[in-house]
């Protein structure tokens, strides 16, 4: 036997006129017994089955009550030989009065709150860089309700100090009827920064015969990572200049500046992406030729004269 099970619900089974019957449940089995000493089952009531009609069940309507018989199954007597018989479908009629309809109420996620900086957070997602675009969605669901009563969601505001940085894209009223259990969604757009932005959204809430409530939200759109940037590096005397002529037994020393000496570097970010890097240091003789050709010894130094092993990095401050 099948039928609507969220209109109709089976609540109990009696066996009439000597007979027996089972219902196993759901949309599912009945099994009608004939009266004892009977071979087959006669022309007659063996078997009430009540029925409760669920709230979101419309009025008025028919219920249809569909019969079948089971994979493999049939009319058998007492001795499992199969007999003739017919299956006729039934009704319920549901023809109302039983009060105004009334509209479904509506669970959130994230659960909504009763004032503003109250409920969620709606945590926005797919942020990348700042100016980059995130989403963040309220699912919506309906639940119980009566006479296809309808309960709308909408009057949509933003308020909170980065507000301007969101928009609500879904329809400016969401409507869910009596009867209709399907959820829908409050989308919304957010405008990443470089830093964490917040907003308050405010929904009004309408149940027909019902209730009028504000809903309320946190929304949170997250910060866009900011590409990191190297430090500037300076040279003294400057890279490219003439060449410099160094006496035998003498020093030369080139200055460097990230971009100034004695500051802090320039440059954000953190990791090798913040970092400029001198790799090796060398000299090439380009003189008058000579045998042997001179040769010149080159090392990074700190700033009070020691050998600095290779690489010199300067990181980002």
């Amino acid at each position: 036997m099948n039928f609507n099970l969220a209109n109709l619900t089976v609540t109990n089974t009696a066996a009439a006129n000597g007979g027996g019957c089972s219902y196993i449940g759901g949309n599912s089995f009945v099994t009608v017994i004939p009266p004892a000493g009977l071979s087959d089952i006669q022309t007659n009531t063996y078997c009430n089955i009540t029925f409760t009609i669920n709230p979101a069940a419309p009025a008025p309507s028919a219920q249809a009550l569909t019969l079948s018989f089971a994979p493999g199954g049939n009319c058998i007597d007492n001795n499992a030989n199969t007999v003739v018989c017919a299956l006729t479908d039934g009704v319920v009629n549901v023809t109302g009065g039983g009060g105004p309809p009334t509209g479904p109420s509506i669970a959130y996620n994230p659960a909504a709150g009763a004032s503003a900086g109250t409920g969620g957070p709606v945590n926005f997602t797919g942020v990348t860089t700042p100016g980059t675009t995130g989403n963040g969605t309220i699912v919506a669901t309906p639940s119980n309700g009566t006479l296809a009563g309808t309960t709308t969601v909408g009057s949509f505001s933003l308020t909170g100090p980065d507000a301007a940085n969101f928009t609500v894209t879904s329809a400016a009223t969401l409507t869910f009827t009596a009867g209709t259990n399907t959820p829908q969604n409050i989308t919304m757009t957010c405008t990443s920064g470089a830093a964490q932005r917040t907003a308050n959204l405010q929904a009004t809430e309408t149940i027909t015969n019902g209730a009028t409530t504000q809903r309320f939200w946190q929304l949170v759109c997250p910060a866009g990572a900011v590409a990191a940037v190297p430090p500037t590096l300076t040279y003294s005397p400057a890279a490219g200049g003439a060449a410099t002529n160094v006496a035998s037994a003498g020093n030369f020393d080139i200055a460097v500046g990230c971009p100034t000496d004695g500051s802090p570097c320039n440059g954000s970010g953190t990791g090798l992406a913040a970092t400029s890097r001198l790799v090796s240091v060398s000299a090439a003789y380009t003189g008058p030729p000579f045998s042997p050709t001179p040769s010149m010894t080159c090392n990074f130094l700190s700033e009070g004269g020691a050998v600095v092993a290779a690489p010199l990095d300067f990181v980002a401050t």
